[in-house]
C-alpha cells in the first residue's frame, strides 16, 4: 500500500541521497506528478548543518522562478519526517546522458550550456552561490535542463563578498575553494566550465583520487583539449579557457559570461537529427604517438612537434588512409541523412532516410568484417605490413570507433523504422508518407536483414533527386537563389549516394582523412546555378540509363 502524506500519494523511490530518499508522488487534488524528498527528523540531530542546508534550499528556490531551475512547491512535516516537494523531472540527469553516450556533440553541449547560463541569470541576480554544480545535480524534463540541489548554496551581499566554507564535490570545485582560500561568486563559473568540459569530452579537465593530487593536477597540468575524442571548435575552446582560469581575479566574470556570444548550430527540428552525434557526422579516430601523454588527432598532426620537412608516413598512416577512405563512404551518407532531415522536402523523406541509414550500416559492417583478425581472406591482406597493423594501437582505436558508429546507426535506424511503421499503420500517415512505403520492395527492406536491394535503393534516390530538382526549379523561377542552390546541391548529394562506390573511386582523392578537405565539395559549394543544374541533369540521365 502506498504511503499518503497530506495531499500526496508516494509511489516508487526514484533516488537516494546522503540524508534521505526521493519518491515519485502524485497530488490527489491537482493530479500533478511531483518529486518528494523525505528527510528523517533524527538526521537533523545527527548533522548540525543539515537544518541550515535545508532552510537555504527552501529560501533560495522560493525566490527563483526560472524554467532552468527546478521548482520548489512546498514543505511538509510529520512526527518522523520532513517532506520537500519539487517539480518532477522524468528525463534523469545530465550525468546519465554523459555516462550513456560517453560524450555529447558540441552543438548539443552548447545548447545545454546556454540553458544552464539562463538558470544562472536568475541565480546571479539573487547573489547566490550554488557551490555544488555537477552533472548529477542537473535534471531533465521534456528536454529542458534544470539545475537542482541547492542545499549547499549561500546568499552573499554582492559579487565581491568572500566566503570560506568548503562544500561541494572536489572534482568540480574551483581551485580557491579546494585550497581553503576565501572565494566569491566566481567559484560557480569554474564549476560550470568543468561541466561543459565534461559534456564535450566525457572526462573532467583535472582528475585525481586524492584532494592533494587534484590540487597538484590543477596547479601543474596545463589545460588540454582531447580533440581525438571530440573535435570542438576554437570558439568553444576559447570560452573554456576564459572560465577555467586558476586565479579567480583573471577568470571571466558573470556579467561578461551571461552576455557571451556562444556559437551554436541552430537546433534541428527532427528528433532523429538531434541524436546524430559528432563521431558519426565528423568521424573520430587517432594515430599512434611516440609520446603516450600527448594526444594526436586522426590527421597525424602532432600539436607538440613542428618540422620544416614532414616525415614520411609510417605504414600505419598509409593503411589508415585506405581504411578511412572506405569508412568515409558511410560518413558521406550520414551527412546526407542530416541534410535530408534538415530540408525535409516531400513525403519520401522517411523512406530515403531509412535506406540511407541501411546503406551506411552495410558499408560499415562490411568494413568491420574485412579488417577482422579472423578474416584470412580480407581484401586488405595484400597491403604491406597488414598483419603488423592489425596489432597496432591505430587498429584497436579504429576498430573501436567503427563498432561505436555501427551501434549508433542501428539505434537511428530503429527510430526511423518505428516512425515509418507508425505512419504506415495510421490513417493520418497516408497523406504524410509516399505510397512507396507500402510497396513489397520497401516492406522487404523493413524486415531488418543485412541486405539491400541495390537497384531499389538507387531508384528511390534517383526518384527523390528528381523531385528535388523540380523543387529547385520552382525556387529558381521565383528568384530564390539561395533556396535553389541548397536544394540542387542536395539533389546532387543524393545522386552521389546512389552511386557511392564509383563516386568515391572516380571523384575523390585519397589525400587527407577529412571529407570537407576534398576540392570537389568546395567546387560544388561555389558552383554557379547553370553549372549545378547541368551537373544534376547529367547525373540523372546517367543514373536512369544504368537502371534501365
Amino acid at each position: 500500500m502506498h504511503k499518503i502524506v497530506e495531499n500526496y500519494v508516494l509511489y516508487e523511490s526514484i533516488g537516494a541521497g546522503q540524508y534521505g530518499k526521493v519518491f515519485r508522488a502524485k497530488n490527489t487534488q491537482t493530479n500533478e506528478t511531483v518529486a518528494v524528498k523525505t528527510i528523517p527528523l533524527h538526521k537533523f540531530a545527527q548533522v548540525p548543518k543539515l537544518e541550515e542546508f535545508t532552510a537555504n534550499e527552501i529560501k533560495t528556490l522560493g525566490r527563483i522562478n526560472n524554467p532552468n531551475v527546478v521548482r520548489f512547491i512546498e514543505m511538509m512535516k510529520t512526527v518522523n519526517n520532513m517532506y520537500l516537494v519539487y517539480e518532477f523531472c522524468e528525463g534523469g540527469t545530465l550525468e546519465d546522458i554523459i555516462q550513456r553516450r560517453r560524450f555529447i556533440a558540441e552543438a548539443e553541449s552548447l545548447n545545454i550550456f546556454s540553458q544552464l547560463l539562463n538558470a544562472f541569470k536568475a541565480i546571479y541576480k539573487e547573489n547566490i552561490l550554488h557551490r555544488d554544480l555537477k552533472p548529477s545535480n542537473i535534471l531533465i524534463h521534456n528536454g529542458v535542463f534544470k539545475i537542482a540541489d541547492f542545499g549547499f548554496c549561500k546568499k552573499v551581499s554582492g559579487p565581491q563578498e568572500l566566503t570560506f566554507t568548503m562544500v561541494g564535490s572536489p572534482i568540480y570545485m574551483a581551485p580557491e575553494i579546494l585550497k581553503g582560500y576565501p572565494y566569491n561568486i566566481k567559484g560557480d563559473i569554474w564549476s560550470l566550465g568543468v561541466v561543459l568540459y565534461e559534456m564535450l569530452f566525457g572526462i573532467c579537465p583535472f582528475e585525481d583520487k586524492s584532494l592533494a593530487g587534484l590540487i597538484y593536477q590543477i596547479d601543474k597540468k596545463p589545460l588540454s583539449f582531447p580533440r581525438e575524442i571530440n573535435n570542438i571548435s576554437q570558439s568553444t575552446e576559447n570560452l573554456l579557457r576564459r572560465m577555467l582560469v586558476l586565479d579567480h581575479r583573471n577568470r571571466i566574470d558573470w556579467n561578461e559570461l551571461l552576455e557571451y556570444k556562444i556559437n551554436i548550430v541552430p537546433e534541428d527540428k527532427s528528433p532523429i537529427l538531434r541524436t546524430l552525434d559528432n563521431n558519426i557526422q565528423q568521424g573520430q579516430s587517432k594515430t599512434k604517438n611516440n609520446d603516450k601523454n600527448a594526444p594526436e588527432n586522426i590527421e597525424g598532426t602532432s600539436k607538440n612537434i613542428v618540422e620544416k620537412q614532414p616525415p614520411k608516413p609510417s605504414f600505419e598512416e598509409k593503411i589508415m588512409h585506405i581504411l578511412m577512405k572506405e569508412r568515409n563512404k558511410s560518413v558521406f551518407i550520414m551527412n546526407a541523412v542530416k541534410t535530408t532531415l534538415e530540408q525535409n522536402i516531400g513525403n519520401k523523406v522517411p523512406i530515403v532516410v531509412y535506406l540511407l541509414l541501411k546503406k551506411a550500416y552495410i558499408l560499415l559492417e562490411g568494413l568491420r568484417k574485412e579488417i577482422s583478425i579472423e578474416n584470412s581472406n580480407s581484401k586488405f591482406k595484400h597491403l604491406q605490413n597488414w598483419e603488423d597493423f592489425q596489432i597496432s594501437e591505430e587498429f584497436l582505436v579504429f576498430s573501436r570507433y567503427l563498432s561505436e558508429e555501427i551501434e549508433e546507426i542501428i539505434v537511428y535506424t530503429s527510430v526511423v523504422k518505428r516512425e515509418i511503421e507508425t505512419l504506415s499503420a495510421s490513417a493520418a500517415g497516408i497523406d504524410v508518407v509516399d505510397d512507396l512505403i507500402r510497396e513489397p520492395a520497401f516492406e522487404k527492406e523493413l524486415l531488418g536483414n543485412d541486405n539491400l536491394d541495390g537497384r531499389f535503393y538507387q531508384s528511390i534516390l534517383v526518384n527523390y533527386a528528381e523531385d528535388l530538382r523540380d523543387r529547385a526549379w520552382n525556387k529558381g523561377i521565383t528568384r530564390e537563389e539561395n533556396g535553389f542552390g541548397e536544394i540542387m546541391r542536395h539533389a546532387n548529394e543524393m545522386l552521389d549516394c546512389g552511386n557511392i562506390e564509383e563516386f568515391f573511386e572516380k571523384t575523390l582523392n585519397t589525400s587527407g582523412f577529412k571529407l570537407e578537405d576534398q576540392k570537389y565539395f568546395s567546387y560544388i559549394k561555389a558552383c554557379e546555378k547553370e553549372k549545378l543544374q547541368h551537373m544534376v541533369n547529367e547525373k540523372l540521365t546517367t543514373a536512369k540509363l544504368k537502371a534501365a
